[in-house]
């Protein structure tokens, strides 16, 4: 690449990157005075006492262990510690933003070249629900740059021959991204064995490889596992909390069939915090959750698949639109009559968005890259099970898969228009079409009945 190229490459980038921060900026600028729901206030309170060397615990003085993962928590903590407080949680977070966008651009340079590599930043720019839910004190962006590091970081690992540095920094990642959201244990895990039962190189290259990122992810997870069993004598990897989400999203026996329809028996799934502070020990709560969960899915493999499929078909439900409206509506920068529209906006953005990102996987070629992806995307979307319905469960799969949108916007339409596919890739294709034809065919029906 000559001098000019490289000048004119980087002039690109940094313009990008500039449209990316005033995307998030103006996002933050709007949203400054946005209540915080449930989650977010409970993620403040912990965060607060932290910094104000409580230790993680929640307000009955309890372990946070019980409700969510400590990594969150630390990172508002640590804005708080020095004097900041809910906005600056918000524009560190579209500063973090904009860094993710810049491990997309390097992720798919690396792999496909620089002109995929700016388009893949072009569409992670332009997606807006990523920039919305920057501006909420949620895992959201946080996971999704954790993620994104640790697949770039993977990446650049298994590139021709294992580079046991960066395969190692990988596993540190995912384990620290575990701590933010405890989907990203799952993901490593899978990881690590499609790394060591892959075709490149030897097979003792293979298994030094897995064994070196799952040695970095499982140090840090030790870390961590080794305060809370000094604090309660008990061993967990990440969080109780995360086995009540697998047992909702994965066992059509529990009351949450749904996501946004409301509980039949809240008991019975109601968080694990409160199940021990009622009096119940919480880890003997979650290990049953875990076992039924696991039980389920290993006897039923069928129809968890078809539940997974069912998932995204279902994907767009009333209760979702009415509720997203509500809470549109209760934004005092936005007046009342454009709540709908900006409802509709985001749900086409989420259509679009994943739609790309499966024309993506399809298209691209056979890489360790595209391994790498369709491994993460498929176990984030059956861990979460049900709950991938919430529009933020979108974020960290979409922007993680950007590297794939990218190459479809570029290298992949070209060759659909001259039926350059095989077989396989028009069949996987068709699904990925029939998927989005059911969306955006149940998104105008649900359009003209909420207008009737």
């Amino acid at each position: 690449m000559s001098r000019g190229s490289r000048l004119a490459e980087k002039r690109i980038l940094f313009l990008l990157l500039l449209l990316a921060f005033a995307v998030q900026l103006a996002f933050v600028v709007a949203l400054a005075d946005a209540p915080l729901n449930a989650d977010e206030a409970e993620y403040v309170t912990a965060a607060r006492r932290l910094a104000g060397g409580l230790g993680l615990t929640a307000p009955d003085g309890q372990l946070y262990v019980h409700r969510h993962p400590p990594g969150y928590a630390a990172f508002a903590a640590a804005i708080f510690y020095v004097g900041g407080d809910v906005l600056g949680v918000r524009l560190a977070q579209a500063v973090l933003a904009v860094l993710t966008l810049g491990l997309v651009y390097a992720t798919a340079r690396g792999e496909f070249g620089p002109k995929i590599g700016a388009a893949a930043l072009l569409a992670g720019a332009l997606y807006l629900p990523a920039a919305y839910y920057s501006t909420k004190v949620l895992t959201e962006t946080l996971f999704t740059f954790a993620l994104v590091l640790g697949i770039y970081l993977l990446a650049r690992g298994t590139r021709g021959a294992p580079r046991y540095r960066w395969l190692a920094f990988a596993g540190i990642t995912f384990g620290a991204a575990a701590l933010v959201r405890s989907v990203a244990f799952p993901v490593a895990l899978a990881l690590a064995l499609y790394l060591a039962l892959g075709r490149d190189g030897s097979r003792r290259a293979r298994l030094a490889g897995a064994a070196t990122f799952a040695c970095g992810l499982l140090v840090v997870l030790a870390l961590w596992s080794g305060y809370v069993f000094s604090r309660t004598g008990r061993v967990v990897a990440t969080d109780t909390n995360a086995s009540a989400v697998l047992y909702i999203g994965n066992n059509p026996r529990a009351p949450y069939h749904h996501t946004w329809k409301a509980l039949e028996d809240p008991a019975s799934c109601a968080p694990l915090l409160e199940v021990a502070a009622a009096g119940e020990d919480g880890f003997r709560v979650a290990a049953k959750y875990r076992r039924e969960a696991l039980g389920y899915i290993a006897t039923h493999p069928a129809q968890t698949a078809l539940r997974s499929i069912g998932r995204l078909l279902d994907m767009l439900e009333p209760e979702r639109l009415f509720a997203a409206t509500y809470a549109a509506g209760r934004i005092p920068a936005l007046p009342a009559g454009v709540a709908w529209p900006m409802v509709a906006l985001e749900l086409a953005a989420d259509a679009a968005a994943l739609a790309l990102c499966g024309l993506g996987l399809v298209l691209m070629p056979a890489s360790r890259l595209r391994g790498i992806l369709a491994v993460s995307f498929a176990v984030i979307f059956v861990a979460h099970g049900a709950t991938l319905a919430y529009p933020r469960h979108h974020v960290p799969l979409v922007v993680a898969a950007l590297a794939a949108v990218g190459y479809v916007l570029t290298a992949g339409l070209p060759a659909l228009r001259e039926r350059r596919l095989s077989r396989r890739q028009w069949a996987a294709l068709a699904v990925v079409a029939a998927a989005l034809l059911a969306s955006w065919a149940r998104m105008v029906l649900l359009y003209v009945a909420y207008r009737s």
